[in-house]
């Protein structure tokens, strides 16, 4: 329920500095700022996610988004002064909002193989991956057009209500027990955390092929982040449609990923199949964004972005399955934090990137799109001619 609330606020907080600023720049900023607490606090989160109780990381994160939306809510009603105080407002809940998801994200990634049999992994994952895409389409389909119909205020408000209600929903879950570790000293709090984190980092490069998928995540999502960020202004500038396209556009978007992040499952992708698999779709998205500034057009670029849903879905699943089965549970969330955190660590920088060259291009989003679909197709090329990295994909149990 609370992903609902992550996709209409997305929504919510681009169109409305879109409209209050006007400067791809700025809407880049905002994206930057928004995800660096994932890279810097990342790591940290996935120690906290194996030391303490994963439920109740859950409900103080989804209380914590909650209260502030509603509060957002109330300020963009009653405020009658400069809109410059606002726009730093946005900023301010946008940061928060994201610290608190990145502690979120390695809990609940972690508990869901805890919470199912161990030859139902792949399907749970993929079940969770379907969930979320699901109201990826709700969240963001719908947010357009409400952003247009109700402003900005009411939407926040509801968004905020839709992490209180996730909030309740965990206090109904029954959560193992995990194997917690006494608490330390005070001072030893922090030393603890850092070697926890680094224990994490040390089992990832021991695993050659892991540690490049990481590097080869963070560079395609270095290369895909100003795609996202331009997106609403290709959708007026280039396509010359009105808000609720954006909307349309996301939806099919996140169609696509429903159906990619249900193929895993129902085809129980394993060995080599799995690393064909996800080598395929990995070039095939890098080709679609590249196809998406060719078309140029709205039903064009609606099939593109459901294109792109598809291979991303399968692909997060796959990827996110084979980390989960082939890492201990005392480990898996500070390696669940890693790949959340290496998977995003240059995203910030392609958000501000995007902007700027949104903002230089005068009209040119689409060649950006092209230069950086075949960029993000290069790295993809030359990974799969790494042995290791081929070796991870096709990883069974023995």
């Amino acid at each position: 329920m609370s992903q609902v609330g992550d996709q209409a606020f997305l929504v919510v907080m681009m169109f409305w500095i879109k409209e209050a600023t006007g400067s791809a720049s700025v809407v880049g900023l905002l994206m930057m700022l928004s995800s660096l607490p994932a890279l810097l606090v990342g790591p940290f989160a996935g120690a906290l996610a194996d030391r303490h109780s994963r439920r109740q990381i859950l409900l103080v994160a989804d209380l914590a988004r909650g209260l502030d939306l509603i509060l957002l809510s109330a300020v963009l009603f009653l405020w009658h002064g400069p809109k410059s105080w606002l726009v730093l407002l946005f900023f301010v809940v946008a940061v928060f909002n994201s610290v608190v998801n990145a502690a979120f994200a390695p809990a609940i990634s972690a508990t869901i193989p805890d919470l199912v049999p161990k030859a139902r992994i792949a399907g749970a994952a993929s079940f969770n991956q379907v969930s979320s895409r699901l109201v990826v389409f709700v969240g963001q389909a719908g947010a357009g057009s409400l952003y247009r119909i109700l402003g900005a205020p009411v939407l926040c408000a509801l968004d905020g209500i839709t992490f209180l209600v996730s909030a309740f929903s965990v206090t109904l879950t029954k959560f193992p027990v995990p194997s917690l570790r006494a608490p330390a000293a005070s001072a030893q709090v922090l030393r603890n955390y850092l070697e926890a984190t680094r224990e994490g980092l040390r089992y990832v490069r021991s695993r050659p092929g892991m540690w490049k998928y990481l590097w080869t995540s963070a560079s395609l999502n270095f290369f895909f982040m100003p795609i996202f960020v331009l997106l609403p202004f290709y959708v007026e500038e280039t396509l010359s449609a009105r808000i609720d396209f954006y909307g349309y556009l996301m939806a099919a978007f996140a169609i696509g990923g429903l159906l990619g992040s249900a193929l895993p499952g129902a085809l129980g992708l394993t060995g080599r199949r799995r690393g064909l698999v996800t080598i395929a779709c990995l070039l095939a998205t890098s080709l679609l964004f590249v196809l998406l500034g060719w078309l140029q057009s709205v039903p064009g670029a609606i099939v593109v972005l459901f294109g792109v849903g598809v291979t991303s879905g399968l692909v997060n699943v796959t990827v996110i399955t084979l980390f989960q089965a082939s890492t201990p549970s005392e480990l898996r969330g500070r390696v669940m934090s890693l790949l959340i955190a290496m998977s995003r660590a240059v995203s910030p920088l392609g958000m501000a990137a995007g902007g700027v060259l949104g903002d230089l291009s005068h009209g040119g989003i689409p060649k950006i799109y092209i230069l950086c679909g075949l960029a993000s197709l290069l790295v993809s090329l030359s990974m799969t001619a790494s042995t290791s990295f081929r070796e991870f994909l096709t990883w069974q149990e023995h």
